[in-house]
C-alpha cells in the first residue's frame, strides 16, 4: 500500500503586537496521509509562534507558505514530521479508520 502525505497551514491567527500589524501568533500545522485506496488520517498541531523581530518583520500579506512552513520548523523539527508519517501510516495499514469518542480525563470523573 502506497502512502502520500500533504502538510497545511491552516486557522492562523493574527493581532496587533506594538507598531507591527498582522502578526502571526498562532497556526495549525495539518499532517494529512492517504493511502491508495483513498483512506485519510490527519494529525494536527496547534503552534504558537514568538514574537517576531521588528527589524526582520514581513508583511502578513506578502509572506509565502514555504516561509511561514519555515518558522514552525523550530517546533516541529523533521525528526517530528517523520515520527507522525510512520503513525499514520501504522494507523492506514491497520484498517482503523472510525474515529475515536472524546472523553473526560480521568482525573476530571
Amino acid at each position: 500500500m502506497s502512502v502520500s502525505f500533504k502538510e497545511d497551514l491552516t486557522n492562523i491567527e493574527v493581532k496587533k503586537i506594538g507598531n507591527l500589524e498582522n502578526v502571526i501568533t498562532q497556526l495549525n500545522w495539518v499532517l494529512t496521509a492517504t493511502d491508495s485506496n483513498g483512506n485519510t488520517k490527519t494529525n494536527n498541531q496547534r503552534i504558537l509562534l514568538d514574537e517576531p523581530d521588528a527589524k526582520n518583520f514581513k508583511e502578513y500579506l506578502s509572506l509565502s507558505k514555504e516561509e511561514v512552513r519555515d518558522w514552525i520548523r523550530t517546533f516541529i523539527p523533521d525528526e517530528f514530521v517523520e515520527k507522525r508519517k510512520k503513525a499514520l501510516e501504522t494507523v492506514l495499514g491497520t484498517g482503523e479508520f472510525s474515529n475515536p469518542k472524546l472523553v473526560k480525563a480521568p482525573w476530571d470523573l
